[in-house]
C-alpha cells in the first residue's frame, strides 16, 4: 500500500494510490472514538486524461487547453519550488 497521509488542525487524511481511495479521520475524544469516513475520488486517471487530450489535439489540429508556452512556465516554476526547498535564499 503506498498511502500520502496529511494531517491538518481538525483532521488526518490518508491517500492510498493503489485503490485511490481517501479516508477522513476527524473529532478525535478523550475516549479514543473518532469519526471517519471515506471520501469519494474520480476513477478517471489525470495523467491519462492529459495525454489522451493531447492525441486528441494533434490528430484533429486543434490547440490543446494548455499550450506548449504554458506548459514550460509552469514547468519553470516547479523547478524553482524545487529550488527553494533546497536554497531558501533563492526565493526572489
Amino acid at each position: 500500500m503506498r498511502t500520502i497521509p496529511a494531517t491538518t488542525e481538525n483532521a488526518y487524511f490518508a491517500a492510498d494510490l493503489i485503490t485511490r481511495q481517501v479516508n477522513e479521520y476527524r473529532d478525535y475524544r478523550p475516549d479514543g472514538s473518532y469519526m471517519a469516513r471515506q471520501l469519494l475520488v474520480s476513477g478517471v486517471e489525470p495523467l491519462r486524461l492529459e495525454l489522451d487530450h493531447f492525441v486528441e489535439s494533434v490528430l484533429n489540429d486543434r490547440q490543446p487547453e494548455v499550450s506548449g508556452q504554458e506548459g514550460l512556465r509552469n514547468l519553470e516554476l516547479a523547478l524553482k519550488c524545487l529550488e527553494s526547498l533546497e536554497r531558501p535564499e533563492a526565493i526572489a
